[in-house]
C-alpha cells in the first residue's frame, strides 16, 4: 500500500517531496533542531560545488607509511599516471634510492635560496645570464646582416664605429609604426632584433650608430 504520510505525519504530496522522495517538512524541522549539523552540511555542499575543500582539506604528511620522516632530502616528486598537475611524493628510504644531499649552490656556484630560485627550480642568476647572452648574440647577428658588406659597423658614409654597444637598428624609411606586435605596440630593443631574425631579415633596415640616428632625426625635422 502506498504511503500517504511520512513517519511524523506530514502529507506526502508532490510539493512536499524532494527529488529523492524524502519529506521537505521533516528536512526543515531537522535543520531547526540541529543548527550545527546544518552549517556543516552547507560547507560540504559548497565544497562539492566549487571544489573548495575548506576545513576538510587533506593534511600534509610528515611521515611515510613506514614511519620515515618526509624531508626534501629523503623524498622526490614524480608525475603519476600521466595526468597534468598530479604528482606523488616518494620516500627515498622505502624505495632504496640513495638519500641525496641538499644542494646549497647551483652548478655555477650561485646560492640556492628561495629568492634566487624560480618555481621550476632554476637558478635566477644563471637564467638571466643565459637570456642576456642569447639577446646579445641575436643583436650582433642582426646588426651584422644590415651592416655594409656584411661587416659589423655603421652604414653612414664615413662612419668608422664598430662597437656593438653603440650601434642600433634603424628603419630606413622611418616606418617603424608598421611593425607592431600582437598587442598593437611597436617592436623596440631586443624584441625588434628577435622579430627581424624570426622573419628572415626583411628589407627596410640599416645599422646606424647612436650619433647618426640623432643626425638623421635632425635632418628629417628640418625638412618638416
Amino acid at each position: 500500500m502506498k504511503k500517504t504520510h511520512c513517519p511524523r505525519g506530514h502529507e506526502r504530496t508532490p510539493s512536499n517531496l524532494t527529488e529523492n522522495g524524502s519529506c521537505r517538512m521533516c528536512g526543515r524541522l531537522w535543520q531547526v533542531e540541529h543548527p550545527e549539523r546544518r552549517k556543516e552540511n552547507n560547507i560540504r555542499f559548497y565544497a562539492k560545488r566549487t571544489k573548495w575543500r575548506g576545513p576538510y582539506k587533506k593534511k600534509i604528511k610528515t611521515h611515510c607509511v613506514h614511519g620515515h620522516v618526509l624531508t626534501p632530502e629523503t623524498t622526490y616528486v614524480r608525475a603519476n599516471g600521466g595526468k597534468t598537475g598530479y604528482t606523488q611524493t616518494i620516500c627515498r628510504i622505502c624505495t632504496g634510492v640513495s638519500v641525496r644531499k641538499a644542494k646549497v649552490h647551483c652548478k655555477h656556484g650561485h646560492p640556492n635560496t628561495p629568492e634566487n630560485t624560480t618555481c621550476e627550480g632554476v637558478c635566477r642568476i644563471c637564467k638571466n645570464s643565459n637570456e642576456a647572452s642569447l639577446s646579445s648574440t641575436i643583436k650582433v647577428s642582426v646588426l651584422t646582416h644590415y651592416s655594409p658588406n656584411g661587416n659589423l659597423g655603421c652604414c653612414w658614409e664615413g662612419c668608422i664605429i664598430r662597437d656593438v654597444d653603440m650601434l642600433t637598428l634603424d628603419h630606413v624609411n622611418d616606418d617603424g609604426c608598421k611593425h607592431l606586435n600582437p598587442a598593437g605596440k611597436r617592436y623596440v630593443g631586443g624584441s625588434l632584433y628577435r622579430w627581424a631574425r624570426r622573419n628572415n631579415y626583411p628589407e627596410g633596415f640599416q645599422t646606424l650608430c647612436g650619433s647618426h640616428q640623432l643626425k638623421k632625426f635632425i635632418i628629417h625635422s628640418k625638412k618638416l
